[in-house]
């Protein structure tokens, strides 16, 4: 039986920009929730500063729930750019490793994710629209752009508490045309990971920009069958 998917967002990024690969996930067998970051949102629809913390505890909040009470004992972490910084905090409480004998997370897929050592926060945290949909036409991008939202700057302030990627199987989407994240960022990213958790990550590689999801959400869901032996 194929696992529950929890998409973890990018900064700036509400749900609905993700709903076109959820339908095509959903096409393809599998069921998938997006995380609502209450870091993302803009102040006049009543949403407080939050920070990377606050973030990390409604993952927290998403997947106790579908484990615990709704009865999934399979749930894969699917990260987008920022996401995975707080997705990383979330294994804590989230990990096979610090849950028991309960179910827990022992995978996470990150796509063009940003992850930090522990102690260290994000030194820049710029959203340039022309770097992030680079791989749409102008018409597209903008239509996009304009759905994204007001970010939490305190997210940006919090130090990262818990290298969460030490306690599962880590895959890394490298999207290869992305503007936002070059090969060396993610070199860096991959170089944390494996000096931390004394693995090396599994890399795949997509021909995509920064949002896969919206540019490539066929070619993303192809790859995310394949590294889950769908």
């Amino acid at each position: 039986m194929a696992p529950t998917i929890i998409i973890v967002p990018a900064a700036f990024t509400p749900p609905e920009i993700y709903h076109r690969f959820t339908s095509v996930l959903k096409e393809n067998g599998l069921e998938s929730v997006v995380v609502s970051l209450p870091s993302v949102g803009n102040p006049e629809d009543g949403k407080a500063p939050s920070t990377m913390l606050d973030d990390a505890d409604e993952i927290i909040r998403v997947v106790t729930n579908l484990f615990d009470h709704q009865g999934k004992d399979d749930i894969v972490l699917l990260t987008h750019s920022y996401g995975g910084i707080p997705a990383s905090e979330s294994m804590k409480s989230l990990s096979t490793r610090n849950r028991g004998a309960r179910p827990g997370i022992s995978r996470i897929i990150y796509v063009a994710s940003i992850v930090l050592p522990d102690n260290w926060i994000i030194s820049d945290h710029s959203q340039e629209i022309q770097y992030d949909f680079n791989d749409l036409s102008a018409e597209e991008g903008s239509l996009w752009a304009s759905k994204l939202q007001q970010h939490s700057a305190l997210s940006f302030a919090d130090k990262a508490t818990y290298a969460g990627y030490n306690d599962v199987d880590v895959h890394y989407i490298r999207c290869t045309n992305d503007g936002s994240l070059p090969a060396e960022g993610t070199k860096r990213i991959l170089a944390v990971i494996q000096e931390s958790s004394g693995k090396k990550p599994t890399v795949h590689e997509l021909a995509a920009g920064h949002y896969p999801h919206l540019s490539k959400p066929d070619e993303l869901t192809h790859l995310i069958k394949k590294i889950l032996n769908l």
